[in-house]
């Protein structure tokens, strides 16, 4: 199973001894990239992954800084920006409320809004 197959692939989620995945982790939310967290396909980045590796790279001290998905998981790799930050650095707590509204689409929300204040008009005081 690719690493991407299991959610956005995180150095955790890869096979770091697979020329295809042990940098894909690395290719992920990269500076001039705005708005989302890969900007080509990850069959791309795979291929980006692997000449790294055969022009001679490879891992060989542990990394100082880790990629921070967006907090609300994302509704694809192109939405939404994470961002790099010290290994050192703790991971905020997980907003599952977040997580759900973030994977709607804006009309879907809306329309949930509306029809709550519709049916509940009590929750709006």
């Amino acid at each position: 199973m690719a690493a991407e197959d299991k959610g956005l692939p995180v150095r955790e989620l890869c096979n770091l001894d697979d020329p295809e995945e042990m940098f894909l982790w690395a290719l992920l939310g990269l500076d001039d990239v705005n708005g989302a967290q890969v900007m080509v396909s990850f069959d791309h980045l795979r291929t980006i992954s692997k000449r790294i590796f055969e022009v001679g790279g490879r891992l060989v001290a542990d990394p100082v800084i880790k990629y921070r998905p967006p907090i609300a998981a994302p509704l694809t790799p192109f939405d939404g920006h994470g961002s790099w930050v010290s290994v050192d650095e703790p991971d905020p707590e997980r907003d599952p409320l977040s997580e759900t509204l973030a994977q709607m689409k804006p009309h879907v929300l809306k329309a949930v809004v509306d029809r709550t204040r519709e049916e509940h008009p009590e929750w709006w005081d």
